[in-house]
């Protein structure tokens, strides 16, 4: 069935007109190539990423996200290459050309998905430092925001499918979460977009296993596992970004238990947790609020 649906889902994408097909900006491919060529300096990398200055905005918005705790301490391109380093550098060049799409929805806002998208990143970030601090925080960070891509990917390419699902789940008598909305009103798996969208633009393989696994309670949290993944911390950090938005028909109350029970954390203990992570989403908002005014400006 997933076959015969990722085959549909090609050919949708092919039939599509080429401006409305996700192409990554030629800016972003001669970054990965100064990247990977040891003798290219970061003046020369900064240089190419002043050329598109949309891209240079997200990356520091980016950056600045994965700087939890110091907003705002992150002021200029050069500092946030000095930071994130030249290899996640290549991760964060592509989430933030991912982030200047334009959304084709018209009740599903780039706001709403990015809010969760970054609030998913620091969250999964965070648990790293509590949980799995042999994990690198950025690679996470990066990987939990990019979870859901499918969801970014749909709303650009089958935008009246996510805006069924995304008017579904706000209904009070239909409530649910994203996944299991999808199957109620017939729209495309978020998981099989983003597993293409990772296809295409050569996301790490431990990225795409979190675009694709993460609803399955097959592959997470298991107890036969000596030590967390990422994929388990991404897994409990989407719960977790929906409990402090307040949607409390997408939080999955087994993926928490399974975290729970894996790190030990009683029903008190869970909630202090959620009580520290508070302060992510003022972070968040503050960014996409500040990253709105640049846009604005650069436009």
């Amino acid at each position: 069935m997933r076959c015969r649906q990722r085959v549909s889902l090609y050919s949708t994408v092919q039939r599509k007109k080429k401006n409305e097909v996700p192409v990554l900006p030629s800016a972003v491919f001669q970054l990965q190539q100064q990247i990977d060529d040891p003798n290219a300096t970061p003046e020369q990398l900064v240089a190419t990423i002043k050329q598109n200055p949309i891209l240079a905005i997200e990356i520091m918005d980016i950056a600045r996200n994965m700087k939890r705790g110091v907003y705002g301490n992150i002021k200029t391109i050069e500092h946030a290459v000095v930071y994130i380093g030249r290899q996640t550098l290549k991760m964060v060049a592509l989430m933030g050309a991912i982030k200047a799409y334009k959304f084709h929805t018209k009740l599903y806002t780039n706001h709403d998905y990015w809010l969760e998208a970054l609030l998913t990143g620091s969250i999964a970030a965070q648990l790293v430092e509590k949980f799995a601090p042999a994990l690198s925080s950025e690679e996470v960070f990066l990987e939990g925001a990019l979870a859901n891509i499918g969801k970014a990917i749909g709303a650009i390419m089958v935008p009246k499918e996510v805006d069924a699902v995304w008017e579904y789940i706000r209904k009070p008598n239909t409530a649910c979460n994203w996944y299991d909305a999808e199957a109620e009103v017939g729209a495309s798996k978020h998981t099989v977009l983003g597993d293409i969208a990772a296809a295409l633009w050569g996301l790490p393989p431990t990225c795409k296993r979190s675009i694709t696994e993460h609803h399955n309670l097959n592959r997470i949290l298991l107890q036969t596992t000596p030590t967390l993944s990422s994929l388990d911390l991404i897994a409990t950090a989407i719960p977790l970004a929906h409990w402090l938005l307040a949607d409390s028909a997408q939080i999955s109350q087994s993926i928490l238990q399974r975290f729970a029970k894996r790190t030990d954390l009683d029903e008190k203990e869970l909630d202090q947790l959620v009580e520290q992570l508070q302060p992510l989403r003022v972070n968040v908002e503050a960014i996409l609020a500040d990253r709105a005014k640049e846009q604005k400006k650069a436009s």
